[in-house]
């Protein structure tokens, strides 16, 4: 299946219109038209922004996992969205983790 089809499968399995994947990722309704239909493909970041949005594991919807790096950073965008006293223990935490495997 390619990358158009699996974005509108697991947008239609979740219950989501265009409109609603849309916002979720901070696109046009428009935008997500265009994935859906194969005329543009997200960017790298958006894609996991999408994944996010549609609750998929990272890389599922391109198919290859993640480097260790993009996996915290990803971990680290989701952490931000909870609140600031739990984040900021969590946060700290892998910014730490990234450096040590930035040095290694």
């Amino acid at each position: 299946m390619n990358l158009a089809l699996k974005i509108e499968a697991a947008r239609k399995a979740r219950g989501l219109s265009r409109k609603e994947l849309a916002e979720k990722v901070k696109r046009s309704e428009h935008t997500v038209k265009a994935w859906e239909i194969g005329r543009n493909r997200p960017s790298k970041h958006t894609l996991q922004n999408v994944e996010l949005a549609l609750d998929l594991c990272s890389g599922e919807l391109c198919g290859g996992p993640l480097t260790i790096q993009e996996a915290l950073k990803q971990l680290e965008i989701t952490l931000n969205k909870i609140p600031s006293q739990r984040r900021d223990h969590a946060v700290n935490l892998i910014s730490s983790l990234t450096k040590l495997i930035d040095n290694n």
